[in-house]
């Protein structure tokens, strides 16, 4: 048999088949590392919240705010009537007894507004007073407006008996002055305030040893 011209006889080449084993092992390894990452951020999202105070409820009652009064100033005593500014007309508004003395730290010293619930003192030159007592004595005293306040008006009362608020409003109104020399104990005032509310005030006693009146006083709502 004559010899292959054309070489040795082909071969049959075998490729090498691929390790599949180290890539999977890889790949479980990243995919345990990636699950542990993930579970460790949710983990400390949900410990943050589980830390945060829980919402108050919707309509929950809030506490009341606390009422605070001016330091030295000493509550007049006496009563009040009606709801605040927007009582009713004519309404009595407050009455009592109250001190006026012409030296502040005595009772309602130097002014008197008696627009206020009490009425309480203020400094001479505030225009909100009212009134204010002078040259006080055995008895007597004198009375007269402060220096800045705008309207305020009083008369002693003489038509006999105790005026009522539309007596009081008319004569303070007509007849009303800003200052009276000579006021004498058991004398009945009818007096209009700045914010043109009546009021009525007897003098109940003159304390010349303490530098002061005390009246016993009945503020009505403005009509």
């Amino acid at each position: 048999m004559a010899p292959n011209q054309w070489g040795p006889p082909p071969q049959n080449t075998v490729r090498p088949q691929r390790d599949h084993t180290k890539l999977s092992i890889w790949l479980a390894f990243a995919g345990t590392i990636i699950t542990a990452i993930i579970g460790g951020i949710f983990a400390v999202v949900a410990a943050r919240r589980g830390d945060s105070p829980a919402p108050a409820p919707t309509g929950a009652a809030q506490p009341a705010p606390q009422r605070t009064t001016a330091a030295g100033q000493p509550p007049a005593t006496g009563n009040t009537t009606g709801a605040g500014p927007g009582g009713a007309a004519g309404a009595v508004r407050w009455s009592g007894q109250l001190v006026a003395s012409s030296t502040m730290g005595s009772g309602l010293g130097d002014a008197v507004e008696l627009d206020t619930k009490p009425p309480h003192s203020i400094d001479d030159a505030d225009w909100h007073g009212d009134l204010s007592v002078d040259q006080i004595s055995d008895g007597r005293f004198e009375l007269h407006k402060p220096p800045f306040s705008p309207s305020t008006s009083f008369m002693v009362w003489d038509g006999g008996g105790t005026p009522e608020l539309a007596q009081c409003q008319e004569a303070a109104a007509a007849r009303g002055a800003t200052q009276v020399p000579t006021v004498e104990t058991g004398a009945v005032l009818c007096v209009r305030t700045t914010e043109g509310r009546a009021a009525r005030l007897t003098v109940q006693k003159v304390d010349a040893k303490a530098a002061s009146v005390t009246f016993n006083a009945v503020v009505w709502e403005s009509a």
